[in-house]
């Protein structure tokens, strides 16, 4: 049986944007049933580009 899904899933940060107070609609929407991708222009709403380049 395989899977999909990777064995090594890479971490966009949600758990530190969670214990740093952020809540999720912060970057995913108001709609928790249907969040939205946050896309690069949300990112970078907080974070330098060159930052997150080098982070990815």
């Amino acid at each position: 049986m395989s899977s999909a899904f990777s064995a090594e899933t890479p971490k966009f940060g949600a758990d530190r944007h969670v214990a740093r107070g952020m809540a999720c609609a912060s970057c995913h929407g108001p709609d928790g049933k249907s969040p939205e991708y946050p896309d690069q222009e949300t990112c970078l709403k907080c974070h330098q580009k060159d930052a997150l380049v080098e982070k990815t």
